[in-house]
């Protein structure tokens, strides 16, 4: 069940204008011990001083209290894994477990609960002078306060065999208790001097500004085993010897100055100039700053009157480019130090604390700058009916860090350097069409994009391969970033004559196996056969947004989708081979009775065919029915009545239906490769909208 009541409170005169919102949301989850909670309250207020002063403050408060299963992300790797193979609970309430010792539901009963509590606290206060008329400032001061603090709890439990109660066939000793408490601090202070004057045809503005963001980290954790029971959850009631404790701390700050100026002529050609230059205290010296310009501009051809003969058709029509340079100062806190870590060691038979350095550290660090241009055309036709609007982008990153190899002789590791660099080029398209046929409206907006990624430079070095959750993937030069590298598949060996003629990856090798490609021709099978065979980057993003009415009636559908994308399976084709992974397939795979089977012959805890190939690369392109949403607003002869100025109920209903190649797998497009998520749920919503 879920509750989510809103009561907002407005009220104001010609000087002061106030509005308080409070919220509750109580919701349980699907998987036992699951639950969120969350009360909020907001208020805001404006007061007009004089006529050339306007103070406002905006401030927001949410605690959000929720629990969760210990091993939640195992509890739903399992459901998807292993729920097929195990008895939930028998008649007696004894659990069921797999043959390899796997329950989803002990993992969300028996393993232990944690909870949350996170205070999150937003203030922001707002002055506006006009100092002259056309200049005006404006000064901002924002504070941010966030704090967590967990408790995770894992218990001590034993399960035994439902035939035979003297025997144990699952048992966890040792019960454990980890505390969490982090808290963040961030403040921004913004200072802005505003002009603006129009002189005939012609219109300026320009704009100053300052900035600055302070933030502040801090970390701590404690933890201690052995506790009398699992309902004993106080950290000093554990075990002394178990005792463990870590915690750190952080900062840093963000200054930059800017400015913009805009002109146009009679709403007809514009330009626009930015300049930034911003500071950074994750570097030093001369790295420290730097500057950061763009310029766009803008023609707006509807305007000309060599236009007019087709004003009537072409309603609008402009053009525009742009070319900005923009920062990232995404690199590790203080990686420009040498920094020095704590080390307990063995001297003299003795344990004695230590300080070394592992890392080099790199003081020439700076900026990771992104250049891009674009251009664009917005157009509208028909009285404004139809609206086309389209960009084309070329985006560089260049400077991003990379940790370059170092000689051996260093003894240390290598420290990160501002070297490679990413391309993107892409379009984007958006299409809109609004009208109406007496009583019927309708509208229609729709989008679609495309990207092409490619890294262009590891400054020589590389490629770079990684392995996460059974999936391979390669940072290499001329590549998209995480590109799957595996190897090819060339269907299933049908006899143990064809295993025996034909390179093998793994020992004992049968038919209804994977059969992988020898990509080099070498006779072996070995990682010099992995070849680049896909990517995650989606292609043909698009997205359908639907406005339908009908006198009093009102209905709203939502569809999204992506026409190209690959995935690899990942962690579910490792699973297959322990014979955990549930097949929503028909558990179609290889027998020497059924050998024309989609999937290889299963064999627990063996390796042959888990490894990276395109054979568990997955065409996951989609098309989603997102939202649906039903209204109906009484008619205002009922609510005037009461004096209520609407009131509208409604039924919505999310995530309707799914088309894709991925359902035959059981799975959401959108899955991730670990299978630790929580499913997308399809959720049905019934309320109403009142304004007094």
């Amino acid at each position: 069940p879920q509750q989510n009541h809103t009561l907002t409170v407005s009220g104001g005169n010609d000087k002061t204008k106030s509005l308080l919102s409070l919220n509750f949301f109580d919701q349980d989850g699907i998987i036992t011990n699951t639950h969120s909670q969350q009360p909020s309250i907001r208020f805001n207020t404006d007061f007009k001083v004089s006529k050339k002063i306007t103070l406002s403050g905006d401030f927001n408060y949410r605690l959000k209290n929720y629990r969760q299963p210990t091993y939640a992300e195992t509890s739903i790797k399992y459901m998807w894994a292993s729920s097929n193979f195990a008895v939930p609970r028998y008649p007696d309430g004894t659990y069921g477990l797999s043959s390899d010792g796997i329950s989803p539901l002990v993992q969300a009963e028996l393993r232990g609960v944690s909870h949350f509590k996170n205070n999150f606290g937003v203030a922001n206060l707002k002055a506006n002078i006009e100092i002259l008329k056309g200049l005006n400032f404006e000064t901002q001061y924002g504070i941010t306060l966030s704090g967590l603090s967990q408790k995770i709890f894992s218990n001590a439990y034993e399960i035994r065999d439902y035939y035979d109660p003297s025997l144990i066939r699952q048992e966890v000793k040792t019960n454990s208790l980890t505390e969490i408490r982090d808290y963040s601090e961030q403040s921004t202070l913004n200072n802005l001097l505003t002009y603006q004057v129009a002189a005939g045809k012609h219109a300026f503005k320009a704009l100053l500004g300052y900035s600055q963001v302070a933030y502040k980290y801090n970390y701590l954790s404690a933890g201690r085993k052995d506790f009398y029971n699992n309902d004993i959850q106080s950290i000093s009631q554990g075990s002394l010897s178990s005792r463990d404790n870590t915690g750190y701390e952080s900062a840093w700050g963000l200054r930059s100055y800017f400015g913009r100026f805009n002109y146009n002529y009679a709403e007809k050609y514009f330009i626009e100039l930015n300049g930034r230059y911003d500071g950074s205290s994750r570097f030093t010296g001369s790295n420290r700053y730097s500057f950061f310009p763009s310029v766009s501009g803008a023609w707006r051809i509807s305007r000309e009157k060599f236009w007019d003969p087709f004003s009537d058709i072409v309603n609008e029509l402009k053009i525009r480019g742009s070319w900005g340079k923009t920062g990232n100062q995404s690199v590790g806190l203080y990686s420009y130090l040498e920094t020095l870590s704590a080390l307990n060691y063995n001297f003299g038979g003795a344990s004695v604390q230590g300080l070394y350095q592992s890392a080099v550290a790199n003081s020439n660090l700076t900026w990771e700058t992104t250049v891009q241009s674009d251009v664009g055309l917005d157009a509208s036709f028909f009285n404004n009916k139809l609206g086309i609007t389209f960009d084309y982008y070329n985006k560089k990153t260049e400077g991003i860090l990379l940790y370059l190899p170092i000689p051996l002789t260093v003894g240390l590791n290598a420290p990160p350097q501002n070297a490679g660099s990413v391309e993107n080029k892409g379009w984007e398209l958006g299409i809109s069409y609004r009208s109406a046929v007496k009583d019927f409206r309708y509208g229609l907006a729709f989008n679609i994009s495309d990207v092409s990624n490619k890294i262009t430079s590891l400054a020589g070095t590389g490629p770079y391969i990684y392995n996460n959750y059974w999936v391979t993937t390669i940072q290499e030069e001329g590549l998209p970033i995480n590109a799957y590298i595996g190897y090819k598949a060339d269907g299933f060996f049908k006899t143990q004559a064809e295993v025996d003629s034909y390179p093998t990856l793994f020992p004992g090798t049968k038919p209804g196996d994977l059969k992988y490609v020898d990509v080099n021709k070498d006779g072996k099978l070995d990682a010099a056969d992995m070849v680049y065979i896909g990517s995650d980057i989606p292609h043909f993003t698009f997205g359908l947004n639907m406005d339908l009415s009908y006198k009093n009636f009102d209905m709203n559908l939502l569809f999204q989708g992506v026409g190209k994308v690959q995935a690899m399976i990942g962690e579910a084709a490792g699973n297959i081979e322990w014979q955990s992974f549930v097949m929503d397939f028909e558990k179609d795979y290889w027998t020497p009775t059924h050998t024309d089977a989609k999937f290889p012959r299963p064999e627990a805890f063996a390796d042959k065919n888990w490894v990276n190939s395109d054979f568990w690369l997955l065409n996951s392109s989609y098309l989603k029915l997102k939202n649906i949403q039903l209204g109906y607003t009484l008619p205002s002869a009922l609510t005037d009545r009461v004096n209520i100025q609407k009131l509208r109920i409604y039924v919505a209903k999310s995530n309707v239906f799914t088309i894709s190649k991925a359902n035959k797998w059981g799975m959401d497009p959108e899955f991730n490769v670990s299978m630790r998520e929580y499913p997308q749920l399809s959720l049905t919503t019934i309320g109403l909208n009142l304004t007094f």
